[in-house]
């Protein structure tokens, strides 16, 4: 096969291109369906509750601070890869 030589990297930094929201809402309802199939959990309610200790364990974080300053959203730190020369991570 073909390798083709990278000639941009775009950062979406707004929401413009990807919107997170949608994408966070979308893997939740997805991940609340997959645990009612498993174990019969009332949908909005588990999603109520996975909103809530997300946004809990995102303010006790460690990295809080440094994510508001950048824009990262509690969903974002569900699936985020905190690794970095940073202090800040």
């Amino acid at each position: 096969y073909l390798i083709m030589p990278i000639k941009a990297v775009f950062f979406d930094l707004d929401d413009t291109l990807l919107v997170d929201e949608a994408i966070s809402a979308e893997a939740l309802q997805v991940t609340a369906e997959k645990a009612r199939s498993l174990t019969g959990i009332n949908l909005e309610i588990f999603k109520k509750d996975v909103r809530h200790q997300a946004q809990s364990l995102w303010r006790s974080s460690s990295c809080h601070s440094y994510c508001r300053r950048i824009g990262i959203s509690a969903f974002e730190c569900l699936w985020g890869n905190f690794q970095g020369p940073t202090e800040d991570l």
